[in-house]
Parts: C-alpha cells; structure tokens; sequence
C-alpha cells in the first residue's frame, strides 16, 4: 500500500519539516519579542505533532500484522478505546454513549482493533472540535453469518458526497487548520482503519449527509475464520 503512495509521503513530510524549520528559523531571530517568539514556538509544536502523526500513520500502514487472534469482547475494545480520550471529550463538550450486549465478541487482534475504534472516535472528535456534541457507539450481531457490527455516530457536520468517495485514501483530508488543541489532520487515520480491518476479513461502511453527521460501521468476524 505504502509504495504506490511514496511520493505523497515524501512530498507531505517535505511540507512539514519545511514548515517547522522556517517557525524556527523565525522563533529565533525573534529577539527580545515574547509574543513572536511565543507564535513560532507554537507553530513549532504544530507542525512537530503533524510530523509524528504521519510517521504513526505510516507505522499502522506498513505493520507486519503478527500475533495470535482471539475472542475479545467487544466492551472492552469500546473501554479501552475510550478510556483515553476523557479529556478530551470534556474540552471539547462532546458527550460520549455507549450501547453494547455483555456477551457480544469479535475474533481478533486486541490492540489493533481499540487502534481502529480510537482512530474513528478521534476522528468525530476532530470533527465535531467547534461545535461539541453526542458520539454514539453501539454493537451488535449482524444479520449477515458470524459477523459482529460496531457503529460510532457522531451529530457533527457530517461529510460531502464528493469527500465521502475518498476519505480512506492515505493523506487524504479536509482540516488544513489546526483545531483548538493545535492538532491537524494528517489523513492517515481511517487509512490505517481500512487496512487493519480488511486484514481481520472485515470492512467498514460510510454513511453521512453533509450537515447531518456521520455513521461509521465497522464489520467484524463474530469467530474464528
């Protein structure tokens, strides 16, 4: 997946640590002025953070997806997925529910698949970063055979149907600013999503109506495959 997209990356860390050195640069002829100084070495951080970002994005790309499988239940995907991102739920006024059976499992890789429920709850974070609001995680099995589904909905602005066709392309994103915690959207979240889950034998699908909010249901095997 990675080669086909070398160019992309290099053009994007390229931009990156262009952008970083040159906040530098001016972070330091700055002088005597706190508040450019201040500016750059925010500015700094910002594109610092946009930098591991991507470099995480392309480690989820490109992992060797080793380790044994197993029956996990789906709460505890959804607790530790979730039990990070307190904070920022709260800075944001985004309220968090949650709805799923006791008994209901999916066969897998534990820590890849909270990576995928975190990479998704992030994402209507992000979205959501100005507006605040309700994410709603729900699971169940699916009328299809063996199959688990797990749904985040978010009431934020919701996705064009232009954008929709290509929001799991790698560097592939609509926030070019910064959100209220500095950080920007690199594109590599819902990339690494896709990836993880067509390597579980799953997949995930989209629905959204711009300014409505966005549905993302995730398809699980309910067994061992």
């Amino acid at each position: 997946m990675i080669g086909g997209h070398t160019g992309q990356i290099a053009h994007e860390l390229n931009n990156t640590l262009t952008a970083l050195l040159g906040w530098a640069q001016q972070g330091l002829k700055s002088g005597q002025n706190p508040e450019r100084t201040g500016e750059a070495l925010r500015q700094v951080s910002v594109s610092a953070e946009r930098a591991v970002e991507i470099c995480r994005g392309l480690l989820g790309l490109s992992r060797p997806h080793t380790g044994p499988k197993e029956m996990i239940p789906v709460n505890d995907i959804i607790k530790e997925a979730t039990s990070s991102l307190t904070g920022r739920l709260d800075k944001r006024s985004i309220s968090l529910r949650c709805r799923c059976p006791d008994d209901l499992a999916v066969y897998g890789k534990r820590v890849e698949l909270v990576q995928v429920l975190l990479n998704m709850l992030i994402n209507s974070c992000q979205a959501m970063a100005d507006r605040g609001g309700t994410i709603k995680i729900s699971a169940d099995r699916d009328s299809r055979a063996g199959c688990v589904n797990v749904t985040i909905a978010d009431n934020g602005p919701g996705i064009s149907a232009e954008n929709i066709r290509r929001i799991f392309e790698p560097f592939f994103t609509t926030r070019q600013t910064p959100d209220p915690s500095g950080h920007v959207g690199t594109g590599l979240g819902l990339a690494v999503c896709r990836d993880i889950v067509a390597t579980h034998g799953g997949f995930i699908e989209v629905q959204s109506v711009e300014g409505q909010g966005a549905s993302f249901t995730i398809f699980l095997p309910g067994s061992p495959t």
